[in-house]
């Protein structure tokens, strides 16, 4: 996506599912927030896929921030990407550069695509390591995706 339409800067929110480590009742803690019964509560938490993406990207270091948060779900992991291109686009033009990734090496069998309106559950057991969701796409006026 960087290759086809150079991001400017962006803001990325993971909402991923809780960790093994995270207790499943509230308990006493002095982070009160990560005392929290992990199915239970949505938990602010640091953004460790700003790390990795970071070490694969590395000329997106400096472009781009990353929230995190720890969701009531036991398998899956939501993504929110906003950025600002470089030139202007539009979602229907980034969808397309996904849609064709998704179907071209190397990265046919990693990246999926789906248009329905799904929930986290039905992603369970998907064959994609990373789905993007093309019903949910939204731009604003060519220069924020």
């Amino acid at each position: 996506l960087n290759d086809a339409i150079p991001i400017e800067r962006g803001l990325d929110e993971s909402i991923h599912r809780y960790t093994t480590d995270q207790k499943i009742i509230d308990y006493t803690r002095t982070d009160v927030g990560r005392a929290r019964a992990a199915g239970r509560s949505m938990i602010p938490t640091t953004p460790a896929p700003a790390r990795a993406v970071g070490e694969v990207l590395p000329e997106l270091n400096d472009k781009r921030g990353w929230l995190a948060v720890r969701g009531p779900t036991t398998n899956v992991w939501m993504t929110d990407m906003t950025f600002t291109p470089k030139r202007e686009t539009s979602s229907d033009g980034v969808n397309q550069l996904l849609k064709a990734g998704a179907e071209g090496s190397p990265l046919k069998g990693v990246l999926a695509n789906s248009k329905d309106r799904l929930a986290s559950i039905d992603y369970n057991g998907h064959p994609g390591n990373f789905t993007v969701d093309t019903f949910e796409a939204a731009g604003i006026g060519g220069s924020v995706v």
